[in-house]
């Protein structure tokens, strides 16, 4: 979890059965780069759970990471957080791929969504 004006860079990582998140970045001065992770099998499927998460205002860079086999959806950008998604695949969720709450209004560019909940 990155929050409270935490900064945190997460680079090759694998994030494996984290329980709610995977990734949670919360709060307005928080911010995280996240590059060729491999996150998975998070989340317990109540709830907005997911594998990745920015809220609060956070701020979140994601480039070439793998989002897959959550038991919620796979990335949840809720209101006011600031988001840029390049050449991610998130797929296999048991929620939708990608969860946009109002007032977000993240960049999603050349990713791929595939095979996710209703």
């Amino acid at each position: 979890m990155v929050a409270d004006g935490g900064q945190a860079v997460l680079i090759r990582n694998i994030i494996y059965k984290c329980g709610r998140h995977g990734v949670l970045v919360d709060g307005g001065e928080s911010t995280a780069s996240m590059l060729s992770n491999d996150i998975m099998k998070c989340g317990t499927g109540t709830g907005r759970e997911s594998c990745v998460m920015v809220s609060g205002g956070g701020r979140c860079r994601m480039a070439g990471n793998s989002v897959h086999n959550g038991f919620g959806a796979g990335i949840v950008i809720d209101a006011c957080a600031a988001v840029v998604l390049t050449r991610n695949a998130v797929h296999t969720n048991a929620g939708v791929g990608l969860h946009v709450t109002s007032g977000a209004r993240p960049q999603v560019l050349d990713n791929v969504f595939r095979a996710g909940g209703a």
